[in-house]
């Protein structure tokens, strides 16, 4: 770990059971920050460009060759690429002199493995959005990412022919660049680039519920283990009972269960959902559930509609179930 730490510097989250005391923690100025949040953001946004330019030509590259495999060994690619773009400027009465700029990009790309006895996928996701508004007579503009989030995972399901078979699975979640609450000051930074990082792995039985080409649905169901790491963001690290601290780190152990589907209705509409849910018994009860749906209507080759319905819950940070719903009416890359 040590020699990872040399080579890799600070991109490494800090050591397991890392403790801070509150009072040794140096204040940031806003100017500082808001310098680090436009560096840090311009450098996020380059290597998501270089990111999805890598997947869309390692997927070219693979369609030209796949006929070169085994045929006992299937390959599937499914990419998914929406940009969407708004723009308002004004200058009257109402509003006074104004300008507003809005702009969302998500990707979407799986790969699918299936041989004789192994089922194998990847999956990586990566959200991006900001808002930019001015206010021209108070002299105010401000920037702020809505959304932020890039995420991996990999999973192996061993076909033994039973009706649950096998599987291990792992994942890996971060923000993408920083974040800030909605109308707070530029130091009052909530998230950052690799701070925090959750990941999973999880290893149980998987079993096909549904298994139609326009419809399907699996289930899994086994145990898992989730790590936390931080730097400075600690809200998902944090103990509340130790008040003069601040954990920098958290792991839990516990039951998850997960059910996914897929639905074609036809080549324009796709709906797909799923559901999770996580149980864990340590000092107390945590419950962490939640719900994602996604409906794609395609208009025209490259143009289309996206509505996605989030829900989540997690009794640890909060007893209320937290939404997010998000219309986008844009650029539909889908194959």
């Amino acid at each position: 770990m040590s020699a990872l730490r040399t080579v890799f510097g600070g991109f490494l989250p800090p050591c397991p059971r890392q403790i801070r005391n509150i009072a040794a923690i140096p204040s940031q100025s806003s100017s500082t920050s808001a310098m680090c949040h436009g560096r840090t953001y311009v450098l996020s946004l380059f290597c998501a460009s270089i990111l999805c330019f890598a997947v869309v030509r390692g997927g070219n590259a693979d369609a030209g060759t796949s006929n070169s495999r085994s045929d006992s060994t299937q390959r599937r690619e499914h990419i998914a690429l929406t940009f969407f773009l708004s723009h308002q400027q004004t200058d009257d009465w109402l509003l006074g002199k104004t300008f507003h700029m809005d702009s969302r990009c998500t990707l979407q790309y799986k790969s699918t493995w299936t041989g004789s006895k192994v089922l194998m996928s990847a999956e990586a996701r990566c959200y991006a959005a900001a808002t930019y508004n001015t206010f021209v007579p108070q002299g105010v503009a401000t920037f702020r990412c809505t959304d932020n989030e890039i995420s991996a995972q990999v999973k192996t399901v061993f076909m033994q022919g039973w009706i649950l078979d096998p599987y291990v699975r792992a994942s890996v979640q971060t923000p993408l660049t920083e974040m800030f609450p909605a109308f707070s000051a530029p130091y009052e930074r909530s998230a950052t680039w690799w701070d925090p990082i959750q990941s999973d792995q999880a290893c149980g039985f998987h079993c096909k519920l549904r298994n139609v080409s326009s419809h399907s649905v699996s289930m899994l169901f086994g145990t898992s283990l989730q790590q936390v790491r931080a730097r400075t963001h600690t809200k998902l690290t944090d103990l509340p009972a130790t008040v003069m601290m601040q954990e920098t780190y958290k792991h839990t152990t516990g039951i998850e269960c997960m059910l996914h589907s897929d639905y074609d209705i036809d080549s324009t509409v796709r709906i797909s959902s799923n559901w999770q849910a996580r149980g864990s018994s340590a000092a107390r009860v945590m419950v962490q559930s939640s719900i994602d749906n996604e409906i794609r209507i395609k208009f025209w080759r490259y143009f289309g509609l996206s509505l996605c319905t989030n829900l989540r819950y997690d009794n640890s940070l909060s007893k209320r179930v937290t939404y997010k719903h998000i219309a986008q009416l844009g650029i539909v890359l889908d194959r």
